[in-house]
């Protein structure tokens, strides 16, 4: 693959670009249904996903309280679909490049900066994805609970900790944001409280009585240390050397 290509996502026959070109097809879809176009908040709160998936439970509300499964229904898919691309070519939205939101300008500049190409950017009705990826990791950015991903290199930089050194070693002359560069990120855990403990008879004495326990918001490593990376750093002398055993009654027996 050569050259730059700056596209948009295409989900079941339907244009889907920025989401400024996704209101213009939705509003000039409802008219035709005798609807009133969305205001651009209103939009958000029900796009997600290619154009049939959405507009057909809003179009068709009253068939969809009947039938969850309306959503599905190929005869009704296809019918939204051909409204989409009718609107979408009418537009050329099939074929110009759509206008950025606002900030992605500096995010493609540092991407090509970085000796990237190729990029593929993808806009979902409820959350735009280059958002998602930096907020909540780049591989199938997992939203569900709303920890964002950190980057906590500055930090990590002020500790003596060896894994951290080691990864902030790698590419540290590259510019900022550069694909080989190294960087420590961590997901922010919010506090809250939860039970533990047990009063049951053969609960260990430890663990009674059963109480609350408060947390602080802490960080969790956005990646797991495996055994090989960790025993790299005790070789060095960087990081303390697991232990060989364990107090825990009962087990490896």
């Amino acid at each position: 693959m050569t050259g730059e290509t700056f596209l948009v996502r295409t989900m079941s026959d339907t244009v889907e670009t920025d989401i400024q070109r996704v209101l213009t097809i939705a509003n000039e879809i409802l008219p035709r249904y005798g609807m009133k176009p969305l205001s651009f908040e209103q939009l958000r709160k029900i796009a997600d996903g290619p154009f049939d998936l959405f507009l057909i439970p809003y179009i068709f509300a009253k068939e969809h309280e009947k039938d969850h499964n309306l959503g599905f229904n190929e005869a009704k898919r296809l019918e939204i679909r051909t409204h989409a691309m009718e609107i979408a070519r009418k537009h050329r939205f099939d074929t110009d490049t759509p206008e950025f939101i606002p900030g992605i300008e500096q995010s493609l500049k540092e991407t090509k900066d970085a000796g990237l190409r190729n990029v593929l950017l993808t806009t979902g009705g409820r959350r735009f994805k280059h958002q998602a990826m930096e907020n909540y990791g780049i591989d199938r950015p997992d939203t569900r609970y709303d920890l964002k991903t950190l980057d906590v290199s500055e930090l990590a930089a002020r500790t003596d900790f060896g894994v951290f050194k080691t990864a902030l070693e790698k590419g540290k002359d590259r510019p900022k944001y550069n694909s080989k560069r190294g960087v420590v990120k961590a997901i922010r855990v919010p506090g809250g409280e939860y039970f533990m403990g047990s009063d049951e008879k053969d609960a260990l004495d430890q663990e009674k009585p059963p109480h609350r326990v408060k947390l602080s918001p802490y960080c969790l490593d956005e990646f797991e240390e495996t055994v090989e990376q960790y025993k790299e750093c005790s070789d060095r002398g960087e990081c303390k050397r697991a232990g060989q055993t364990n107090d825990w009654e009962g087990i490896g027996e």
